[in-house]
């Protein structure tokens, strides 16, 4: 009877985790989504916070249905999260990955956006900005956009983010950071069993400050390669719009302009009108 118990107990529990696994994984993927669509240059914290702040939720809530309507040990808890901690960080590495797969849309979206906007949001009018001063905003962006592309090396997410939550969150937590006075001379906090308190070292000591790897080296030049081919052709067609509305299509001085830029293709009607 008592082996029938304990099994009904343990499919309950696989039936709790799948339901949080399912529910968190929603959550994870709308704070993902918008820190890499924008791209801005603190993009990895953004995401970073309230990843943090959901699995501190989740360890929380998880930590109390487990007590209190499984009655299971801390070292059971210990292994459930551990257990909901590998599948939701393997799920947001594949997730980040996925996104990662078309990020030079995204990259070239935020340069038009820096490039060709101003500070209130509307398009710049290129014939009113000297060439000079086009060409420093264009390096001036390009260069912000080429230091957040040097964030994609590493998913910068540290794992055994739940177990870290927990030991910030709960008595184990407590524990943990005990004061001096609290721990036996053996040092063990008097109060947590050894066992647990040996799983928490270990698993610190062992997931705490690791990244997966985002983007190899190749993939990273390939990146870079296709960010520099884009941003040049949106240079050449502001300085183009700039030559030809500042000419106003004035057809002998176009020509002068179409020498002096060979590598800038005038529009047709720049010849055309006079």
């Amino acid at each position: 009877m008592r082996a029938l118990i304990n099994n009904a107990r343990e499919k309950e529990i696989d039936k709790f985790l799948s339901l949080n696994q399912a529910a968190a994984k929603d959550r994870i993927e709308s704070i993902i989504n918008g820190p890499i669509y924008e791209l801005n240059p603190e993009f990895w914290e953004e995401i970073r916070k309230p990843y943090m702040e959901e699995f501190k939720e989740l360890s929380v809530s998880c930590e109390a249905v487990l007590q209190m309507g499984f009655h299971c040990s801390d070292l059971e808890v210990v292994e459930f999260l551990k257990s909901l901690e590998s599948t939701l960080h393997q799920f947001t590495v594949d997730y980040i990955r996925k996104l990662f797969r078309d990020i030079n849309t995204n990259l070239l979206r935020k340069f038009n956006k820096l490039f060709k906007k101003d500070e209130t949001g509307k398009n710049r009018e290129w014939r009113d900005i000297e060439e000079g001063k086009i060409r420093d905003l264009w390096a001036k962006n390009r260069a912000e956009m080429s230091a957040i592309i040097n964030e994609f090396a590493y998913i910068r997410l540290s794992r055994g983010a739940l177990l870290q939550a927990l030991d910030e969150s709960s008595k184990y937590g407590n524990a943990l950071i005990i004061i001096e006075s609290e721990i036996t001379p053996g040092g063990e906090p008097s109060y947590m069993p050894p066992l647990l308190s040996r799983a928490f070292s270990r698993t610190r000591t062992s997931l705490s400050n690791q990244f997966d790897r985002l983007l190899t080296e190749e993939d990273l030049n390939r990146v870079k390669d296709k960010f520099q081919e884009d941003t040049d052709f949106v240079l050449e067609e502001a300085i183009r719009k700039h030559v030809c509305l500042t000419l106003h299509c004035n057809p002998i001085v176009a020509q002068r302009a179409s020498n002096l830029y060979p590598m800038v293709d005038l529009p047709l009607d720049c010849f055309l009108r006079g």
